[in-house]
């Protein structure tokens, strides 16, 4: 496949290179031409002064500490591509001239060029930019000041006028350099991941995703100086409540249980009986499973001082009350999301595994405490919550896929199979929802008053903040639609901060909820 990428001629950045260096790598890219464009102008100014100041401070620290590149370091990308051929151009209408009958299949804009009246018809599959490329600090500052927990991200074609790939990803509210680092991580990954797809399948409706921004705008221009040095005094204040938090608490996941609504009724806290372990360790990520008469409740269990979860399941009696919880799973690695199902007359188990970059099948051997391994279904895959449906008489798993450094809450992928231990093929929309609002899965899929419901978490405030229930619409190997039916937020418990996971059995639903616990 062809393809182009406009530059400045100045200003340019080291995630710029990277990326290019990544798509130089990819054996289906032919990188035809380095279009460099004009000079872009620069006039000095204290508030833009003070944050690039401010970023290059936090950049002595973050990116030693927490592994994060200086994408914000400013180089020359024409000393570093010998082998490819620049062409320079002073307008819109000098590119067309360029690349008319080139047979260039996308060019990918990377300079901050906004005349393209004049360019039409020069690539076959259109022009992709974001918006980000050139306005990201702006967003993230604007975003922080105004405290607003999430950032938009998108791809858009911009001849075609439609956007290719957008997202919503939790921002850092203490950090400026750090959520830099993990926008341009996302657009670099996501330019790659639809690349791929548009090579496989020719077809670009296949990339067309739901637009969730908006027109952004010069945000840093919306911002004063005065606002520029509040906002650095915001960040300090968040930063030390954070490592106030930290030092002297725990996040410490409970449980919440109450007898089955026949409705998606408002959560109260007069309805659950909780279940609080230990100042030492936390239970979260509950699932429910009646048997023989039995309530069967199996958890992530972790105690603080190990840092890593196991699984562990106690059986309810007749009043809620609990009992012990018994270990049934550990490994060398971290183990939570335990899915029981019931397949065929067989319990089986799917746990979260993605710090062993696999997706594995247990089988029960004695319900519910003795689970052996019964089949690798993926490996090589970091994999988050995975979910499985029987829908339409095949099988499909949905789970939030890790991609490097990105963040790990706002993709949802689906694949199906036939049959439970056979082939899983990828879904063709892959990711079908790109949203840390709600793509992360939250528990077991359910049907109420006729409609397939899935729950998920709303991960934009923080990790695991709310519960979402959405209606499935439509689930195809091609399609895949759900739309919003409510949301429940933590403040139904004082002091509660979190509440992200749902399932229920015929007699009671299950929550988990987080609250801070002094060590």
């Amino acid at each position: 496949m062809k393809l182009v990428i406009l530059i400045n001629e100045n200003n340019n950045y080291k995630w710029q290179h990277l990326l290019i260096q990544r798509l130089l790598k990819l054996d289906f890219i032919e990188l035809n031409f380095i279009i460099t464009c004009p000079k872009t102008k620069t006039s000095f100014s204290i508030k833009k002064s003070l944050i690039e100041s401010y970023m290059n401070f936090e950049s002595l620290v973050v990116s030693k500490k927490m592994k994060a590149e200086n994408y914000w370091q400013k180089i020359d990308l024409i000393d570093f591509y010998t082998e490819v051929n620049f062409i320079e151009c002073e307008n819109a209408k000098e590119i067309q001239e360029n690349l008319k009958d080139k047979n260039i299949d996308l060019v990918l804009n990377l300079a901050e060029l906004d005349d393209l009246d004049s360019i039409y018809n020069i690539s076959r599959f259109g022009m992709w930019c974001s918006k980000e490329f050139n306005n990201s600090i702006a967003q993230i500052a604007n975003n922080i000041h105004n405290d607003e927990n999430t950032i938009d991200i998108e791809i858009t074609d911009q001849i075609a006028n439609k956007t290719i790939f957008s997202t919503n990803i939790g921002i850092k509210n203490y950090f400026l350099y750090l959520n830099f680092h993990r926008i341009f991580t996302k657009l670099m990954h996501s330019i790659i991941y639809k690349l791929e797809v548009l090579y496989t399948t020719r077809d670009t409706n296949v990339l067309t995703s739901n637009i969730i921004g908006s027109d952004k705008g010069n945000e840093l221009d919306n911002l004063t100086d005065i606002n520029v040095f509040k906002l650095f005094y915001k960040l300090s204040q968040n930063l030390i409540k954070d490592i106030f938090q930290r030092v002297f608490y725990n996040e410490q996941w409970f449980l919440g249980i109450r007898y089955k609504e026949q409705r998606l009724n408002d959560f109260s806290k007069d309805d659950f009986y909780f279940i609080r372990p230990l100042k030492d360790k936390m239970y979260a990520d509950p699932f429910i499973i009646e048997e023989n008469g039995k309530q069967i409740v199996f958890i992530e269990e972790m105690n603080f001082s190990g840092q890593k979860g196991f699984l562990s399941c106690f059986e309810l009696d007749e009043n809620a009350e609990k009992i012990k919880p018994k270990l049934i799973l550990d490994k060398d690695y971290h183990l939570s999301y335990p899915f029981v199902f019931k397949d065929n007359k067989q319990y089986y188990m799917i746990p979260e595994s993605a710090q062993n970059n696999s997706i594995d099948l247990y089988e029960a051997v004695d319900f519910p405490y003795e689970w052996r391994l019964k089949k690798n279904l993926f490996s090589n895959l970091m994999a988050l919550d995975s979910t499985l449906l029987y829908w339409n008489k095949k099988y499909w798993l949905f789970f939030n896929k890790v991609n490097a450094d990105c963040m790990t809450f706002d993709e949802l992928h689906i694949y199906y199979s036939d049959y439970l231990l056979g082939e899983w093929k990828p879904h063709a929309r892959n990711p079908v929802i790109t949203d840390s609002k709600t793509a992360r899965p939250a528990g077991k899929f359910f049907i109420q008053d006729g409609m397939l419901i899935r729950p998920s978490q709303d991960c934009s405030v923080r990790y695991g903040y709310a519960l979402n229930f959405n209606k499935v619409e439509l689930l195809t190997e091609t399609e895949y639609k759900e739309s919003f039916l409510k949301k429940i937020t933590p403040e139904f418990i004082d002091k509660n901060l979190s509440v992200h996971t749902f399932n229920n059995s015929n007699k009671y639903e299950i929550i988990d909820c987080m609250s801070y616990a002094y060590k």
